[in-house]
């Protein structure tokens, strides 16, 4: 059995596909735009030794300003002791001028999760300008395995100045072990 709509009823029908259908285009677009499919980009390239969790999509950033994208990850074509893994960045159009030769990227952990996102420092403009499909050279990059040798030697040398302390050595320990 199949019942016939109202006129009214295929009124409002209609008018709730349409309004659904206008809704799904709209949050389409902006997607689109946030990716900057419209966008007017150029593309410049990075090299690193190694690209821990980047892909595409990851963000990139001119001195902290989201500027784009990562485009692409390719490995190396040979795996020797100079060989860089490349990541293409997709950056906006008005960062173009901004970029410099002597431009530097680097990969930085942001949060507590360690999400990464490319840094880009500019260089400067008596390098010349960066030219499209150019590359960054890579930065100076914060080594964990350094940063916790220097912790490690920070806490062994605090651990010698208390223990010399509380045995009365050095001028310190004598003047809070002497009464």
């Amino acid at each position: 059995m199949s019942q016939n709509l109202t006129r009214w009823q295929a009124v409002v029908l209609g008018l709730v596909v349409l309004s659904s259908a206008a809704l799904g285009g709209a949050g389409l677009v902006a997607v689109a735009a946030r990716q900057g499919v419209w966008a007017d980009t150029f593309e410049v390239a990075a090299g690193f030794p190694e690209a821990h969790d980047i892909a595409p999509g990851t963000p990139v950033r001119v001195r902290g300003v989201e500027a784009g994208q990562v485009s692409a990850v390719e490995y190396p074509e040979s795996d020797g002791p100079n060989s860089a893994v490349t990541v293409r960045l997709k950056l906006d159009a008005k960062y173009r001028g901004r970029l410099f030769a002597d431009g530097t990227a680097t990969i930085q952990s942001t949060g507590m999760l360690g999400s990464k996102v490319v840094a880009v420092s500019p260089g400067t403009p008596g390098a010349g300008p960066l030219p499209d499909g150019g590359a960054l050279k890579p930065g100076k990059s914060l080594d964990m395995a350094a940063a916790a040798e220097k912790v490690s030697a920070v806490a062994d040398e605090a651990e010698k100045l208390l223990r010399d302390i509380r045995t009365g050595n050095g001028t310190f320990g004598k003047l809070v072990q002497d009464d």
